[in-house]
Order: structure tokens, then C-alpha cells, then sequence
């Protein structure tokens, strides 16, 4: 029997002491347990690092298995039928209106949609930033809503010059429209609207089919809200069906591949040097911030992709330029930051042709005059591989059918004018215009006589002979009201007011045409708003929001009119970015472009989109730009 014993560590020692040295190996000295353990930090550090490390593997893996099973469950098998609840009004429309076509008084989704015949019907016409706002903010238990657009997908129009270059996918920044629409409970037909019936209250609008064909047909509305954005202006110049637009996405397509042919082109050896530095002379018409952007973006794709891709000469042989008509490149936004921008195209090599107009373009160059310092023109021609044509907007056909309907009361040649409520001028009630398609008329003149008649009569019962003078304290109230009405014209008119206060008696009489003259030169002080996505975004909120009060019998003229809150601008400029929110001003390299990155990334309207611009930025930093050619051939 083998008796088990344990040693202390003191009776170790001394039998280590009492045993011969010559069962004893030199250098050996004895080891206990407790000696051989590591130290207690030590053991602590290990573990958390293993815990670390078990959470950082179980993530991924979990996420992962999270992820096929939800994508085990997202197919479907099973036959091509559905029950369906289909009104059979809507098989069989009735057709009446004008020209006798038929009226979608009811469709065949109806039932899904949970439409009900009691409700107002809405028709928001467009796809873009102000149509998207307007059919996100509606509440879809008080109106029928029906979205009517050509274009099934909404484009993230600040970021179209990175998708130019292969800096982001077209993918990344289009949504489609049909998804927002069905998760809202709108419905979206996919038409362009061509005519309408201001009478009948009908909307035409035409479906093309891939053979050619077009259907025509009428969407009744009690509601309609126009925001069919614009086109670009071509101010008369000729010649520029050799330049590349840029407002669609099909635009960024074409201008992405043109770039690409004439690096190919450039990259042959039968290309000679002059014609090699035509292909990559790249001629922005226009210095907002569009032109500036796309500028900043082919220079991007010259200096960090083109110079790893392709021979080094072709950088050494290309060239950007900016044709800009006034004296500094965005020049709507502050001083300051237009030096920057300047200063740091300058330091990039990008040309800046500033006071010059473009006078014609052609096949292979532009034709511009330039403003000298002595007040004289010089005529210049500059070569061009690829022309980009960004200046200016002027309204679509749709638009300027709608203004030929009302030319008693649609003065203006660029943009259907609307009242402070967004209310299309001369139209009925209802009809409503908002984004790069409309404009806010302002007019102080006819805003003080229609207050001081409507005052007149109120107190004396006619408004003859009560409208002649007034007293500075009565002008001063009657300034007030239009501050509150005239939101656009709050800054002026509050300057007057102030003048009034502070510089006149108040029991002073004021005669009534010195007053017009003093408001008409005030009037000609008010700038438009921007044709800018933020400004569309806000007035499609504010739509509907109007609408779904006017549901909850709130008198229109009681709703406060629009005012656009300025949230500031931002430009991307090679490598670098310029934010200004008014109350600060962030110009800088690397660190200001991801703020811009961050800031746009928060106004995409899913977050599919954010995810797939997140991947994009990580694919160039890795990868560099996706910049190749579709293949066409047949």
C-alpha cells in the first residue's frame, strides 16, 4: 500500500539540505508550485486579452451566422400567382376630360395601398430632393398620395462629381423610388407629366414603351405639388452639343467614360504629343460648386489613380481648367472662402479663366472672351478633350406649358413663380410649385396696398380717400405684417423698420407714393433663394406639413408662410473641403474632407445608401478609383 504525503515548504528545504550533493545536480535548485505561477498582473492582462480576443472572433461570426439565416429565409419558391382584391373600376377606366383619355379615378393597388375614396387625393409630381421630402413627411392616413416621375430612382445630386470619376458608384447614390414609395403606402407611376386641366383638376401624363409608343392618359388630383426640378441653361451659346451636360445620372455615366476613352486614346503610341494634350485638357464651363467640385475630382483621378494605371507622361501632358464669367470662383459664397478655394487650386495647377464668358464651343476646343483690367475683350481659344457645361438653370417644357397657361400672371422665363405659402401665382387653389422649378415673387408695393385697403375698409367701410398717407407709426405696423407675410424680404424690410423707429416722429405723415418708392427699392434688394437641394428639401417639408394641417380644417391663410433657414454650404476642393455654417467656417485638407464625407453621409435618405458610400470610400483607399469602359459592342 503506497501512502499518499504532502511537503511542506519548509520540511522541503531542510530534507533539500540533509540529501548527499551527489544525488544532487549542480545549478539544481527546487521548485514549488507557488514559485512557478506568473505573476498576478500578469495572469490578469492574459485573460482580459483572451476575453478580448473571444469577443472580437464572436462578432464576425455571429453576425455572419445572423446573416444566413435571415438569407436562408429571403428566398421564395412556389408558383407565379397571388390572390389579388382588384376594384374593377380599375380595370375599365372611363374616359372624359379635354382631349377624351382615360381617368385613373381608381388602381389596381388600391386595396394594397389602404387608398379610401374619402380621402383628398395628392399628386406630387417629381422624384428629386423636394418630391422625396414632400411624400416622406405627408401622412399618407389623411390623403391618397400618388407620386408621378419618369425617373424610378432618387439621385444624391451634391455627391454626381465623385460618381464622375469612380470615386463613388452611381450605385451609392441612387435610391429607388418605388421602395421609399411602397414603405410610405404612396403609390408611384412612372410617367412624365405633360399637360394639366386646371378646371377639371386633371394632370395628364405620358408613359413611353421601349417600341416607341406613348399613352396618354389623366391622374385626377384635389392636391398637386410640383417639383420637376430644372434644366441647364444654355445662354444662347452655340455649339453645345459638343459639351457634356451634368444634372442626371446618366450624365455622370457618360462624362466617367468619356474621361476614360481619352486616356486610352492618350495612352497609344500613334497619338502625337498636341493631340494627347487635347484628349486630357479637361474645360469646366461654369465656378459654382458644381464646376469647382468636378474640377477638384478630375484632379483627384489625375494625380493619386492615372499616375499608377497609366504611362507618366499622360499626367505631365494633362491640364484642368475653369472658365468662370465672374471675378472669383464661388463667388455666392464668402469671401474668404472663395480665396481659399483659389489658393488652393493655384497650388494644384488648376486654371482659373476668371471674367470670361464662353462665346462658342467646338468639337475640339472652347471659344471665350476675357474681361481685361483695362476694360477691353480678348478673344481665346483653348483646346478640349472633354467640355463640361455646368452654369446656370432654366425651366423645363412642363414648366414653361404651365407658365403659357397663365401669362397674365407668370412673368418670370426661368421659373414658375409662387406666392410666400409656395402657392403657384394665377392658379387655383391648391396647386403648388417648390425646388429648382419655382421661385418666390416678391412684391412690398402691392403687399402695402392690398394692407392698407383691406385696413381702410375695414375701419371706414370704403377704402377711397384712406389710403392717400399715413403716419410713420402705422407704416411701421404695416411693416411688421409683411415681415411676418414676406419671410424672404425680413432682413430689408426689418433695416426700414429700425430707420423708421429711430430717425422719424412717429405722429410724422408719410405720403403714400413715397412709401411705394421706398419699398419698390427695397424690393429689387431681395435676393432669390438658392436653387440649391437644401432649399428644395426644406420646402417639401414645409408643403407638407401645410397639407396636413389644411386636413385638420386650418384656414391656408392662417399657416405660416415659407421661410428657408440657410444651414450653410460645403464644397469639396482636391483633398480638402470647405464647410460654412454661418456661425463657423471649417477650410482645411484631409481632416475637413471627412467631415465632409460625415455630413453628407447623414443627409442620404436610407441607410443602404450610407452603408454602400462607406464601402466606396474604403474601395478607393484600397484599391483606388473604379474608372473603366462599358462594353458595347454587339
Amino acid at each position: 500500500m503506497i501512502r499518499r504525503f504532502t511537503v511542506s515548504r519548509a520540511n522541503g528545504l531542510a530534507l533539500f539540505k540533509r540529501a548527499p550533493k551527489r544525488f544532487v545536480a549542480p545549478n539544481y535548485a527546487p521548485r514549488f508550485y507557488s514559485e512557478a505561477r506568473p505573476p498576478k498582473k500578469t495572469r490578469k492582462f492574459a485573460m482580459a486579452l483572451l476575453r478580448l480576443g473571444a469577443v472580437a472572433v464572436a462578432i464576425p461570426v455571429g453576425y455572419l451566422a445572423f446573416f444566413f439565416l435571415y438569407d436562408a429565409t429571403t428566398y421564395k419558391d412556389g408558383p407565379l400567382e397571388v390572390e389579388c382584391d382588384i376594384p374593377l373600376s380599375a380595370l375599365h377606366l372611363r374616359r372624359g376630360g379635354p382631349k377624351n383619355l382615360p381617368i385613373a379615378e381608381s388602381w389596381i393597388d388600391d386595396r394594397e395601398l389602404g387608398n379610401d375614396s374619402d380621402r383628398p387625393n395628392l399628386v406630387i409630381v417629381g422624384s428629386g430632393w423636394g418630391a422625396i421630402s414632400c411624400m416622406r413627411s405627408i401622412d399618407t392616413t389623411k390623403y391618397n398620395v400618388t407620386m408621378v416621375s419618369p425617373t424610378n430612382h432618387f439621385l444624391f445630386t451634391p455627391l454626381l462629381p465623385s460618381a464622375a470619376v469612380g470615386t463613388l458608384s452611381l450605385d451609392s447614390l441612387m435610391e429607388p423610388v418605388r421602395d421609399m414609395c411602397r414603405k410610405r403606402g404612396v403609390r408611384f407611376v412612372s410617367a412624365a407629366a405633360d399637360d394639366i386641366d386646371f378646371e377639371d383638376r386633371l394632370l395628364e401624363v405620358r408613359s413611353d414603351s421601349p417600341n416607341g409608343d406613348s399613352v396618354h392618359f389623366y391622374i385626377p388630383y384635389d392636391e398637386i405639388v410640383f417639383a420637376t426640378g430644372a434644366k441647364s441653361n444654355t445662354h444662347g451659346v452655340p455649339g453645345l452639343q459638343y459639351t457634356y451636360a451634368f444634372k442626371t445620372a446618366l450624365d455622370a455615366q457618360e462624362v466617367k467614360e468619356a474621361i476614360c476613352r481619352n486616356l486610352e486614346m492618350a495612352a497609344l503610341p500613334s497619338t502625337s504629343e498636341e493631340e494627347r494634350k487635347r484628349l486630357l485638357s479637361f474645360v469646366i464651363c461654369g465656378g459654382g460648386p458644381t464646376g469647382v467640385e468636378v474640377a477638384a475630382e478630375v484632379y483627384d483621378l489625375l494625380r493619386e489613380d492615372v499616375i499608377r494605371k497609366y504611362p507618366s507622361l499622360l499626367l505631365n501632358n494633362s491640364s484642368v481648367h475653369i472658365i468662370q464669367s465672374r471675378s472669383a470662383i464661388l463667388n455666392t459664397y464668402d469671401e474668404k472662402i472663395s480665396e481659399f478655394a483659389m489658393q488652393r487650386f493655384a497650388r494644384d495647377g488648376i486654371d482659373l479663366q476668371l471674367n470670361s464668358r464662353v462665346e462658342e464651343v467646338r468639337p475640339g476646343s472652347v471659344l471665350y472672351s476675357q474681361r481685361l483690367s483695362d476694360g477691353t475683350k480678348q478673344i481665346y481659344e483653348l483646346p478640349s478633350g472633354l467640355t463640361l457645361w455646368t452654369t446656370g438653370i432654366t425651366t423645363t417644357r412642363f414648366t414653361q406649358k404651365l407658365c403659357e397657361k397663365l401669362p397674365e400672371f407668370q412673368h418670370n422665363k426661368r421659373a414658375l413663380e409662387t406666392d410666400s405659402y409656395c402657392h403657384v401665382i394665377g392658379a387655383p387653389a391648391g396647386v403648388y410649385a417648390i425646388g429648382d422649378c419655382a421661385t418666390i415673387r416678391t412684391d412690398l408695393a402691392a403687399d402695402l396696398k392690398k394692407i392698407m385697403v383691406k385696413h381702410a375698409k375695414k375701419r371706414h367701410g370704403t377704402s377711397s380717400g384712406y389710403i392717400d398717407r399715413l403716419t410713420v407709426k402705422q407704416a411701421i405696423s404695416i411693416i411688421d405684417r409683411m415681415i411676418a407675410e414676406e419671410p424672404q424680404a425680413g432682413y430689408i424690410l426689418k433695416t426700414m423698420r429700425e430707420r423708421l423707429l429711430h430717425e422719424r416722429p412717429q405722429d410724422e405723415e408719410l405720403s403714400y407714393d413715397q412709401t411705394v418708392a421706398a419699398l419698390q427699392d427695397a424690393n429689387a434688394k431681395v435676393v432669390s433663394l438658392p436653387a440649391t437641394a437644401q432649399r428644395a428639401h426644406q420646402q417639401g417639408e414645409y408643403i407638407a406639413q401645410k397639407l396636413n394641417a389644411l386636413t385638420d380644417n386650418q384656414d391656408e391663410r392662417m399657416y405660416r408662410p415659407f421661410a428657408f433657414k440657410n444651414l450653410g454650404s460645403m464644397a469639396y476642393v482636391s483633398n480638402g473641403a470647405i464647410i460654412d455654417t454661418g456661425r463657423f467656417q471649417f477650410l482645411g485638407g484631409v481632416l475637413a474632407m471627412y467631415a465632409w464625407r460625415s455630413a453628407y453621409m447623414t443627409m442620404t435618405v436610407t441607410p443602404r445608401a450610407r452603408l454602400h458610400m462607406a464601402f466606396d470610400w474604403m474601395y478607393r483607399g484600397l484599391f483606388g478609383r473604379q474608372i473603366y469602359l462599358h462594353d458595347r459592342q454587339k
